[in-house]
């Protein structure tokens, strides 16, 4: 055998060897290519699963802070005849809630925390849930997934918008507990404003008196906010004391 028919082997044979490294690394790429696409669809469907049960009627977050779903109106202690006549207007509202819903008419809760603003809230989206359309979040909660919204591709501010409008009732619990900027406050003008267009009626509770509602709802120095909610919205006022100081007393006694 020729020194140049060695080298031609040589050269064969290295690139064979180049040509199966090639064709494993080309392999590996796509390997590792198609192991990317697995996990990032796996990634997108885990996130939009965690979308789909945030929104759903029964909103995640609220749900750990608190087992709301069993507050029912059955359950309501009822200390005065002023909460007698609440709880009544309350169940006479899910009672007529078609009619209600058609014409966009809510209700607005106010007073002193503990008082059960957000327990009647409760007991209204459990009578309603299982027919209607009820979206039950926080002011907190909208603004920081609007703004999110702004860097993320798969969803909009439109979209949330849009959850607004399909409701038929939207219940914004603790209005008034956010610090808001200039930016924010546009924004829950934006939200409210767009409930009220849409006809789409609003239960609001909120731990402020009616003056410092009236200072939270003012953007830009205008009242619009205010006046939308007073047009649509039966106000209530909580003025009794606080239940939550009653709620583990007979424990206390019981246990130290």
């Amino acid at each position: 055998m020729g020194i140049t028919s060695t080298q031609e082997m040589v050269a064969k044979r290295t690139s064979n060897q180049t040509m199966d490294q090639d064709l494993m690394n080309s392999t590996n790429t796509k390997h590792e290519e198609y192991e990317a696409i697995e996990t990032m669809d796996i990634s997108s469907q885990l996130k939009q699963q965690r979308i789909f049960d945030f929104y759903q009627s029964i909103p995640k977050p609220l749900e750990k802070i608190r087992n709301y779903l069993n507050n029912t109106f059955d359950k309501a202690v009822v200390k005065s005849e002023q909460e007698e006549k609440y709880l009544n207007s309350f169940k006479k509202f899910c009672d007529n809630f078609e009619i209600v819903s058609d014409k966009g008419l809510g209700m607005l809760m106010i007073g002193n925390p503990g008082t059960g603003k957000t327990y009647y809230s409760d007991c209204i989206y459990n009578q309603l849930c299982s027919k209607y359309k009820v979206y039950r979040t926080r002011l907190s909660f909208l603004l920081t997934e609007i703004k999110d919204s702004y860097s993320q591709k798969e969803k909009s501010e439109f979209d949330i918008y849009k959850r607004i409008t399909s409701a038929d009732l939207l219940i914004l619990d603790d209005l008034g507990n956010e610090n808001l900027t200039e930016s924010d406050k546009n924004l829950m003008f934006n939200i409210i404003d767009t409930a009220y267009l849409n006809n789409v009626s609003m239960i609001v509770n909120s731990n402020l008196d009616y003056n410092q509602l009236i200072n939270f709802l003012d953007v830009k120095g205008s009242d619009k906010l205010i006046d939308r909610l007073k047009e649509r919205c039966k106000f209530f006022k909580f003025d009794w004391l606080s239940r939550r100081r009653e709620v583990n007393q007979a424990e206390f006694q019981k246990l130290f």
